[in-house]
């Protein structure tokens, strides 16, 4: 009679298969452990079975195989070249400069968070300006890089092929409209007052602050204040055959009316000195850039207006002769009617 009897579950016994792996007894049958050459705990890595050399060799997992490295923000994870690499983060949002996305790995939730106001920033136009970011955008600097804060040129800006900026600043013609924010200019009947040298300004409106109705006193505007000046400065002196540059631009309309010599001239004034060496004195204006007339007038008194000894106006020669006394003082305004102010040059001829 022959009897099997199993064998104690666990012991060892062999199929004679090496790829199979290690054997043992169950319920008295000899069983496999499985593959030996399995690679489990290593990801991206596949091991293969040589059953004739009872060896085992170990490669990479075909690119494109599904690996997880435990981390959830940094996306879905794939074989690359036997290593697992992270895919795109599963958290979008913002322009990634003001504003961007944020990942809560143990919540396994996405948020967007704002760079904080005034973070700079670059929106990729250098000719906008340093930027910064405002609201969880990025603001363009307000103070352009070409802006000359005149309101009176028109101001372009382009790339000077170096990597920086070039800028241009074209006149705008005399007349147009401008608006200034100078508190102490006024606001009404303000326009540009342009010359063929480039200068260009917005001329005071005829709301001018301070005007104090006389030449002699000076009156100093700031903010929109006014404060009259103790020891107000003696006028620029011209002197015989010389000439000066000079504007009306800015400034109250302090004397409208000179007696003989005319009246209704309520733009600022432009005041200066002269002391003949003749008896005969002749100012002429020219050069004139103006949004209107120019009258140029001689006074024997500064503080008396009524004292004028002649005028004349852009309308006609510009220039103004007077009988005066050698070796005396005398006064040279240059005002305008109808508001008018402008650019000009001033010439005193002795004889």
């Amino acid at each position: 009679v022959c009897r099997h009897t199993p064998k104690a579950d666990g012991e060892s016994c062999d199929d004679g298969t090496f790829c199979n792996g290690y054997e043992m007894c169950t319920s008295g049958a000899c069983t496999s452990s499985g593959d030996p050459c399995g690679t489990s705990g290593y990801t991206c890595v596949v091991g293969t079975c040589d059953e004739g050399a009872d060896t085992c060799d170990v490669g990479a997992a075909p690119d494109g195989t599904d690996c997880d490295n435990g981390l959830w923000c940094d996306g879905d994870d794939q074989c690359v070249s036997g290593t697992c690499e992270s895919g795109p983060g599963p958290c979008t949002g913002g322009d990634g400069i003001c504003s961007y996305a944020t990942c809560d790995e143990i919540a396994g939730t996405c948020s967007t968070t704002t760079a904080p106001d005034g973070t700079s920033c670059d929106d990729g136009d250098p000719c906008n300006g340093s930027d910064v970011c405002y609201g969880g955008t990025c603001a363009l600097d307000p103070h352009r890089p070409c802006d000359d804060r005149n309101a009176c040129t028109v101001d372009t800006c382009g790339p000077d092929g170096m990597g920086g900026i070039t800028c241009g600043h074209t006149p705008e013609s005399t007349g147009t409209a401008c608006t200034d924010l100078d508190a102490c200019a006024g606001s009404a009947s303000r326009v540009c007052v342009s010359s063929d040298s480039g200068t260009s300004m917005c001329a005071a409106g005829t709301d001018a602050l301070c005007g104090d109705g006389s030449l002699c006193t000076v009156t100093d505007c700031r903010a929109g204040s006014c404060t009259v000046v103790t020891s107000p400065p003696a006028p620029p002196s011209v002197a015989c055959g010389a000439s000066v540059d000079g504007h009306n631009l800015y400034g109250a309309s302090d004397v409208s009316s000179y007696g003989s010599c005319g009246s209704s001239l309520n733009a600022g004034e432009a005041v200066y000195s002269v002391t003949p060496s003749g008896t005969s004195l002749t100012v002429a204006l020219s050069g004139v850039w103006s949004s209107g007339d120019l009258t140029v007038l001689v006074l024997g008194d500064r503080c008396t207006p009524s004292t004028c000894l002649g005028s004349a106006d852009t309308g006609g020669s510009g220039n103004v002769t007077v009988g005066v006394t050698p070796g005396s003082t005398y006064t040279i305004v240059v005002d305008g009617a109808s508001n008018a102010r402008g650019l000009f040059t001033l010439t005193a001829t002795c004889s």
